[in-house]
């Protein structure tokens, strides 16, 4: 059986571009749950809108031994696998690590590092996967349970039609 994942210390921190942002949140993550040293990368305040042609993030990774995963439905990820996303821009311009549990754990520019769904407009916004060649992988690749796809209210309104519908099919019968 595996170790749980580190990364409570990582939640709740201050963005701070260069020193506790999104590359460096993974940095840290990586350092902490398998011993891999990514190096650290200069680059200039809002690289993304001044040189849109040079993508920094892919290049950067690439030189760090990544490679791109082809098929990035949930249910391929592993954990340690890194969404490359596309905030409003062509090119990849943040970064979330694949935790499981259908989350990633990222640090949004000028917000608290945090996990966060996989779903809606971080999937739609995710350009590519890269994984890393020394992260293991934890056996198969992960299964996910469909109702975490939906949004919480809808799982909610899902639950409460099941539970009336039980009820009318077995009266008597307390709900699950």
């Amino acid at each position: 059986m595996s170790r749980p994942l580190l990364y409570d210390h990582l939640l709740g921190l201050e963005w701070v571009s260069g020193e506790s942002d999104c590359y460096a949140l993974l940095r840290r993550f990586y350092m902490d749950n398998w011993g891999i040293a990514l190096r650290p990368y200069a680059y200039p305040e809002e690289w993304w809108n001044t040189a849109p042609e040079t993508d920094l993030i892919m290049k950067n990774f690439a030189a760090e031994g990544f490679n791109v995963v082809t098929d990035v439905a949930p249910l391929s990820l592993r954990v340690g696998d890194v969404l490359l996303i596309a905030r409003g821009t062509r090119v990849a311009s943040h970064i979330g690590v694949w935790i499981g549990g259908n989350r990633f754990l990222h640090h949004p520019r000028g917000a608290l590092s945090c996990p966060d769904r996989w779903a809606g407009r971080w999937a739609n916004m995710t350009l590519a996967v890269v994984r890393h060649p020394d992260v293991p992988p934890e056996g198969p690749p992960e299964r996910v349970d469909l109702m975490d796809l939906l949004p919480t209210h809808k799982r909610e309104e899902y639950r409460n039609a099941l539970a009336a519908r039980t009820a009318s099919r077995f009266p008597g019968r307390p709900p699950s």
